[in-house]
């Protein structure tokens, strides 16, 4: 995408390869960040851990960095280029079918592949992955 800012390294990730971001808590005292997707709290690399502070974040930490781009190079071959959609699917009907008709537009100009996901929240939450030879989908109880 043309006007992401782009970070120059491989981005820090939790053992289930989740891309640490500004939805992972940092606890600054123990120089350790829990990962938002599996919860599994881990060390914070030296390099992040010996300059970092609530007024010194990295940029992928920081509120305003939603989303980024990561320059990886040839060290990381085996990601993918994905997108993750979510949706929240208590909405009027007329506004969950513009929702669709723009996520449809954006699927078929994706390159072929990319790999796209789909969670969509409302009494439960259904995370489905789309795509793949096998579409996969998971139901789970919103009230937990």
């Amino acid at each position: 995408m043309p006007n992401l800012p782009r970070l120059e390294y491989i981005p820090i990730t939790c053992q289930c390869e989740a891309v640490f971001n500004h939805y992972s808590p940092i606890n600054f005292n123990q120089k350790t960040v829990r990962c938002c997707i599996c919860g599994l709290t881990s060390p914070l690399p030296a390099n992040y851990a010996q300059h970092i502070h609530p007024q010194k974040l990295p940029y992928e930490f920081m509120e305003s960095s939603l989303t980024l781009e990561f320059r990886t190079g040839n060290k990381v071959s085996n990601y993918r280029s994905g997108y993750l959609f979510v949706i929240d699917i208590n909405l009027e009907e007329k506004e969950l079918a513009s929702i669709r008709e723009e996520v449809s537009k954006v699927v078929s100009n994706l390159p072929d592949h990319y790999n796209v996901g789909l969670i969509t929240y409302g009494k439960n939450v259904k995370v489905y992955e789309l795509g793949s030879k096998i579409n996969t989908n998971y139901c789970i109880n919103g009230s937990k």
